[in-house]
């Protein structure tokens, strides 16, 4: 090899005091560059087939109201992130093992959600832990179509992506700025900032920390000015999704991609291209195994002035409720004394005029207990409504609690109705009042109760407590109270 030619891929280093010749490394075949384009395309496009449909799902709750409006812009933040990986292991996708090893994180990690999915549904739907299989099959297929080390120099992302895939974690930060709209965009606008600050793996920390910084300052200024103007899903679009994009400086994006010598920019191989069928058969099966939800049955319509018909008066409030369903939301409790032998109760309303932020917190348990809530449809009841959910729980400090509760529209409102017996049938003592979602029992308690034996589902009630609160649902949805239901 000539020492031009030596000199084009190393620096030519000189004896002392004379000057050293470095060169620019060789730009990189726009073929390797293309190959490699082929394989991020084929992931996308494997995501798109899987989840395009939950998606189109999340995009049409949040036209309509929804609050956990930061899922739209998940997709173009890990994609932003995974784009700051410019270069591959030398071994990517062409280890006969990185399929295989998918294969089991796939099957091993979708009957994980499986079952915790079966054992706790009330959490599951508060977790979404739908939207973390979108997480675990972008992880295999990129396990597959990249190899396995390239999969896991990207824990930042798959970190990033699954704090951010489920609501759960925004949810909770927002409720903790007030609950607005402007502090949901401002939790969205502050996970945007950290994907900035991951997308510049290459350069130095400080940069990387001024220009997330940045993104950030920016960012806020848009939801302080514009949020209240244009509306929650126009700003977090905005800020970030739009924003974090125009920041990351283009020239990241044409970055050289490093050309290993034993071909790791090679293109499909025998190996991957066999991946690529098994992930495209499984691509399939997730379209069939986990469709988008499809509309529900709308909420029926009663008299507005039920709860005055009822003889229900005198609510207590709680304030906490805003925080989680915005500045218009209320939760009134109606007490109902018990007797000797009569359990007392309470009558829980929720209300707001955003139905689709209503449905958010469908599955949400707001009463205390030592064990995971899970409840079961009231089939079967004739005095129940149609899409009525029984639970109970053991607060362990006390007696117990039974609820019946149920959704309607009241006038312009749409409400969560919950009544909920205490459990001590002397008639004493009245059953828990509803508190705030929290990250202990949303969370840390419940991973506790992973590795403990089931719990006992089929645990007795008194027969005075279920017949206390089929009583109250009678009255509550009585003809009278209710109108003509519509």
């Amino acid at each position: 090899m000539s020492d031009s030619a030596l000199g084009e891929r190393m620096p030519i280093s000189a004896a002392p005091g004379t000057c050293t010749r470095v060169t620019r490394p060789l730009p990189v075949p726009l073929a390797a560059r293309l190959r490699l384009g082929g394989r991020a395309a084929a992931v996308l496009l494997l995501s798109a087939v899987a989840y395009g449909g939950t998606y189109a799902h999340l995009l049409a709750d949040a036209r309509a109201g929804s609050r956990t409006v930061l899922v739209l812009a998940v997709p173009v933040l890990v994609a932003l992130i995974a784009a700051g990986y410019r270069s591959m292991p030398r071994d990517a996708a062409d280890a006969g093992w990185d399929w295989i090893v998918a294969a089991l994180a796939g099957a091993g990690g979708f009957s994980a959600i499986a079952l915790l999915s079966q054992r706790f549904p009330d959490l599951a739907a508060l977790w979404r832990l739908d939207l973390l299989g979108a997480v675990l099959w972008l992880a295999c297929c990129t396990t597959a179509l990249f190899g396995v080390r390239y999969a896991v120099r990207l824990w930042p992302l798959w970190t990033f992506a699954v704090v951010t895939a489920t609501p759960l974690p925004a949810r909770l930060l927002t409720a903790a700025l007030g609950g607005g709209d402007r502090a949901a965009a401002l939790v969205a606008t502050f996970f945007a900032a950290v994907a900035v600050f991951l997308a510049l793996r290459a350069d130095g920390f400080g940069r990387r920390f001024v220009v997330a910084t940045a993104t950030l300052a920016v960012g806020s200024a848009i939801v302080l000015a514009a949020a209240d103007l244009i509306g929650l899903v126009a700003t977090v679009v905005i800020t970030a999704a739009i924003l974090p994009v125009a920041v990351v400086p283009l020239d990241r994006f044409r970055r050289d991609v490093p050309v290993q010598p034993n071909g790791a920019a090679a293109g499909l191989t025998g190996r991957s291209a066999i991946a690529l069928v098994i992930l495209t058969i499984g691509a399939a099966v997730l379209v069939t195994t986990h469709p988008a939800r499809g509309d529900g049955a709308p909420a029926p319509r009663v008299a507005a002035d039920w709860a005055a018909r009822a003889g229900l008066h005198a609510p207590a409030s709680a304030a906490f409720i805003t925080r989680f369903l915005g500045p218009d939301a209320t939760l009134a409790r109606f007490e109902v004394p018990g007797g000797d032998v009569l359990p007392a109760a309470a009558i829980d309303v929720i209300s707001t005029p955003n139905g689709a932020a209503l449905d958010d917190l469908d599955h949400v348990v707001w009463y205390p207990s030592v064990r995971p809530v899970r409840s079961v449809p009231a089939g079967g009841e004739r005095s129940m409504p149609p899409d009525a959910r029984i639970l109970y729980g053991d607060t362990g400090t006390g007696p117990g609690w039974y609820a019946v509760t149920w959704r309607w529209r009241a006038g312009t409102d749409y409400q969560r109705v919950t009544v909920v017996v205490s459990q001590a049938v002397d008639g004493d003592r009245l059953p828990p009042p509803p508190r705030p979602i929290t990250l202990r029992d949303s969370v840390i308690r419940p991973s506790g109760w992973l590795t403990r034996p089931q719990p006992d589902e089929d645990a007795q009630v008194d027969p005075a407590v279920t017949r206390r609160a089929a009583h109250i649902v009678a009255l509550v949805t009585s003809p009278y109270t209710v109108g003509a239901v519509r």
